[in-house]
């Protein structure tokens, strides 16, 4: 780590931060009064105090990463520093007498910052700023003010910025005590939080966004579902929990493995909301809906989950709802619904219509020693590493697991396995262990409870896309030529087929006509659109049905 002033050895990159910034325009925002740079005639941006960052390997973190299936999903790299901003920002004394100090840091490559303050005291009507160096002359954001009261534990684990460059900038009033502010850890992101990456890794195309109109009949339960940082440079996905509690509690449930613990749970930041806006980007949902601090409450390895108590209630403005939950250790769930964010990026969904069975972790023997859903496959979209934590909800509204690990992509038609919330609720037989002392404190004998904000399905209704139908096969496969596809209408239509590649491009397109209810199948001869025998090799071929898209089938064609 270096720090200087530009001209004194600094990378020319360091002084156009502009033109390298990661174009993410309206992914955050400001949330209260602007900086006070922003407004007032300080010393100007080029030439503060500014701390570099080290190099930072990109393809090898991703390396590292690679072919994981389960475990908290890393998406930045961490430097492990010593900032005072105080004794080592500019500063700039406003004829009031009150003070202002301004820290750019920079770290060439990054695709957005997050910071740990590990110290972090602030007097009386201070106040910290954090926005993305480089910004004259276009659209103005900032997360902040933050105040003492923002601290957890005496710490402060920051928002994520977008860019390389990034302004912490403190303000203090006149007569008051000078802050100290120490940031131990500046957090490079590699992978791309706030949308697609450079190296294309995520997400997968297959993926659905829950805007789209095949999520219509989720919206209560897509509302209960965030994405969390941990220390700043681990992401995995959960959903709050709906409670027997009065007034409710903010319980938020993920997987253990994500490594919630008792020493790190003050650093863990929800984001919610974070949605695409456009059915079919897969990129850059917002993140100003987000809090920080939680308390590890419960903890069971066997099922793979951690319940925390987030520090506050959701901002009533976020519109988070609280799922509900079925813990009948006897219920068996005709299918599934999995509503996640796959690597750092938007919330998507994915369905199973199948029903899913009680086995081992990893392991398709039934019964196992039933600590785990296995999803065979998915039918619509699937889950990525990061989606981790995420629930599954059953034909009632219901969550009844959270993603441990599998082998499910876009590319790998195969299964997940999800720690069982019947298993959870009685863990390990403490209230350290499992769910029922949280979600049922009075011990009522309450064994399911619907959503609150929504989400409270009947028995009988069935999931929307469950109506409408599903691709069921392909055969034979592999095939040296034409294959059946079979496919099942619950109530009739026009069903459609996109022949796709492993590069996700549409190379045949299949249209099966009019059919009523009932089971069909449609021929294709392995060709594509010049009616050219495709090569060899595997193709995904995508059935639709109007705007929903009901199932997703590996093919492999031989020559």
């Amino acid at each position: 780590m270096r720090r200087g002033r530009p001209g004194d050895g600094i990378p020319a990159w360091i002084l156009v931060a502009a033109a390298f910034s990661f174009p993410i325009a309206g992914a955050y925002a400001f949330t209260g009064d602007a900086p006070m740079s922003f407004s007032r005639s300080l010393t100007d941006e080029a030439l503060l105090e500014t701390a570099v960052m080290p190099a930072v390997d990109a393809e090898a973190y991703l390396e590292e990463d690679e072919g994981k299936i389960d475990g908290p999903f890393r998406f930045a790299a961490p430097h492990y520093v010593y900032l005072n901003v105080t004794e080592e920002g500019t500063l700039d004394v406003l004829a009031d007498g009150s003070r202002v100090w301004r820290l750019r840091v920079a770290s060439e490559g990054a695709l957005s910052l997050n910071f740990g303050f590990t110290t972090y005291d602030l007097p009386g009507g201070a106040s910290l700023h954090m926005y993305e160096a480089g910004q004259a002359g276009g659209e103005l954001l900032w997360e902040g003010p933050f105040s003492a009261s923002d601290r957890v534990e005496r710490e402060f684990w920051s928002p994520v910025i977008p860019g390389e460059e990034a302004v912490l900038e403190v303000y203090s009033p006149a007569g008051s005590a000078d802050p100290r502010l120490v940031v131990g850890q500046v957090n490079h992101d590699y992978r791309g939080f706030f949308g697609k990456a450079d190296d294309g890794s995520l997400p997968g195309s297959c993926n659905i966004d829950v805007i789209c109109p095949q999520a219509d009949a989720w919206r209560d339960e897509i509302r209960s579902a965030g994405v969390y940082t941990l220390n700043g440079n681990w992401v995995c996905s959960g959903q709050m929990l709906n409670s027997l509690t009065s007034p409710k509690d903010p319980y938020f449930l993920t997987a253990s493995h994500c490594g919630v613990s008792t020493s790190n749970d003050h650093t863990m930041r929800v984001y919610w909301n974070k949605e695409s806006a456009v059915c079919g980007n897969l990129c850059c949902g917002p993140v100003t809906d987000n809090q920080l601090g939680a308390e590890r409450v419960a903890n069971y390895t066997g099922s793979d989950f951690t319940l925390v108590r987030l520090n506050a209630d959701p901002d009533p403005d976020w519109d988070v709802a609280y799922a509900g939950w079925d813990a009948r250790e006897d219920w068996r769930p005709q299918g599934c619904t999995a509503i996640h964010h796959p690597g750092t990026t938007v919330k998507t969904i994915s369905w199973n219509y199948d029903p899913i069975t009680v086995t081992s972790y990893l392991q398709n023997a039934q019964p196992g020693n039933g600590t785990h859903w296995r999803v065979d496959d998915w039918e619509v979209a699937t889950t990525e590493v990061g989606s981790s934590g995420s629930g599954i909800w059953d034909e009632n509204r219901r969550v009844v697991g959270q993603l441990h690990g599998g082998y499910a992509s876009c590319s790998s038609i195969t299964s997940d396995w999800y720690g069982r919330l019947s298993k959870s609720f009685v863990g390990g037989g403490s209230a350290a262990t499992r769910l029922k002392d949280w979600l049922d404190p009075e011990n009522t004998g309450v064994e399911y409870l619907d959503g609150s904000g929504g989400g409270s399905a009947s028995v009988e209704e069935a999931p929307a896309a469950l109506l409408a139908g599903a691709l069921r096969s392909i055969t034979p496969n592999p095939a040296t030529g034409a294959v059946r596809i079979g496919f099942d209408l619950a109530r009739g239509g026009s069903a459609r087929f996109d022949v796709v590649d492993v590069a996700g491009r549409v190379v045949r397109s299949l249209e099966a006509g009019d059919h009523g209810a009932g089971s069909w199948t449609v021929a294709w001869d392995g060709t594509g659109r010049d009616g050219a025998s495709l090569p060899a090799g595997v193709y995904f071929v995508r059935m639709g049905l109007g705007e929903r898209l009901l199932g997703t089938q590996k093919v492999i064609l031989v020559r």
